[in-house]
């Protein structure tokens, strides 16, 4: 059988019987509109990937014959190969014309040369057309049956036992999805990697390089300030993608220490780091006496801009206070908010041990009171735990203050080592 154009020649010959049909009217006595051919659709693919694309039917009944045209973009995708299943329409290789695929099209063409009128179980594969991935974009590109050069059409048997024709009836096309970048979001002290269906591995990147266990769809730690943050995403096809690098975590982090206990009043001296956000509108520094119940202690109106030069504040303890804990709230323009860390100040305790001001950009200054004189280690380390800084000093009998320059330090977040015999004190800070 062979299908031309708009005119049909169908050859029909089982039992030395031969019927000609030479005319679309004379050949269709009823239209048949429930058959469908249906691609299926793909995502996530990339580069050099091999794209199966299955061709499944429904209400596929008494079939006669079925031709058409498949068309691509090959920009993007480009033919690889048809693969065949075995149905009750035994499709090969000669009923298809492969000519034009490196161009974007191929056709088919298959009828019942014994007249038997074939029928299919719904959604039973006829073929798979193989595509390869010649190009990865955002977003896709289609797979679409044509009408040129060869005509859409499925001939079956209708209810009534004519012959019939379904032209252009239900014909689904196929889509290519290529796997997007992923981007990142933040929430607070999150970040949160958005991408298209369910990778199946997730790498956290810091200036381009592994970060050892964050393997995880959120990455989260409170501290991290420094450096440029991307991920690193993998399906289970073997596309990887990498998100393009953000900037720290635009994070307020604030710090404090006492300053002095004279006149039985004593002075909290708070410092926080600058943080630029045009959709910021104020700083709350906010305070509490059990760490739960917080109330403003004051308002920094920004504006839009920087926190000005309102970078620290200190706090008169009027009451005999034993604890403060203290923190800041930046409220944005459009109603969220973003919380800083907590920070506690003991006045039992004596705050052993100090660092001050936290961030910093040139300095630090390390507070530490000893009960004896012992020989300590200062160590800074990175986030990765690398020794950056080392050295030697003498801790004497009651308050030391040990200036700590850092000026040549790269921006991001350290923690700082105090080590004697007895003890280790550590604490975090940002270098600006």
């Amino acid at each position: 059988m062979m299908f031309i154009q708009d005119n049909f020649l169908i050859n029909f010959t089982k039992k030395g019987l031969s019927i000609l049909f030479v005319s679309l009217l004379t050949f269709c006595f009823s239209e048949v509109k429930s058959q469908s051919i249906l691609m299926d659709s793909v995502s996530n693919t990339c580069l050099n990937t091999i794209v199966n694309i299955p061709f499944r039917v429904k209400n596929f009944k008494r079939i006669l014959g079925i031709q058409g045209s498949i068309s691509w973009d090959t920009t993007f995708v480009k033919y690889y190969n048809i693969s065949y299943n075995t149905t009750t329409i035994p499709l090969s290789s000669t009923n298809f014309n492969l000519n034009s695929a490196v161009l974007g099209t191929v056709t088919y063409v298959w009828t019942d040369q014994n007249a038997v009128a074939e029928t299919v179980l719904d959604s039973t594969i006829l073929f798979t057309l193989q595509l390869k991935v010649a190009k990865s974009i955002v977003g896709s590109t289609n797979v679409s049956f044509t009408n040129t050069p060869t005509p859409l059409a499925i001939v079956a048997i209708d209810s009534t036992g004519s012959y019939s024709i379904s032209k252009n009836t239900s014909y689904q096309k196929g889509n290519v999805g290529f796997i997007s970048q992923p981007t990142i979001s933040k929430n607070r002290d999150t970040l949160i990697a958005i991408a298209n269906g369910i990778p199946s591995y997730y790498q956290w990147n810091i200036n381009t390089l592994p970060i050892s266990g964050a393997n995880s769809k959120a990455y989260t730690n409170a501290s991290v300030m420094g450096g440029s943050y991307s991920v690193t995403i993998k399906y289970a096809n073997g596309c990887v993608a990498t998100s393009a690098t953000i900037l720290p975590l635009a994070q307020l982090t604030i710090s404090g220490y006492l300053k002095s206990n004279c006149h039985n009043n004593p002075i909290i001296h708070l410092d926080w780091n600058k943080i630029n956000n045009t959709n910021q509108s104020k700083i709350v520094l906010e305070k509490s006496k059990n760490g739960i119940d917080f109330f403003a202690l004051k308002v920094f109106n920004t504006d839009g801009v920087s926190i000005n030069n309102n970078l620290n504040f200190e706090d008169t303890l009027i009451n005999k206070e034993e604890k403060c804990f203290y923190r800041l709230i930046m409220l944005f323009r459009n109603g969220s908010n973003s919380y800083s860390n907590t920070v506690n100040i003991s006045l039992i305790e004596n705050n052993l041990f100090q660092l001050y001001p936290n961030p910093t950009k040139n300095a630090l200054t390390v507070r530490i009171l000893n009960n004896i004189k012992e020989p300590a280690i200062l160590d800074i380390k990175d986030i990765f735990g690398n020794i950056i800084f080392n050295q030697n000093t003498m801790l004497n009998s009651g308050i030391n203050t040990i200036p700590v320059y850092i000026a040549t330090l790269k921006s991001g977040n350290y923690t700082l080592f105090v080590r004697t015999n007895r003890n280790v004190y550590s604490k975090q800070f940002i270098k600006l």
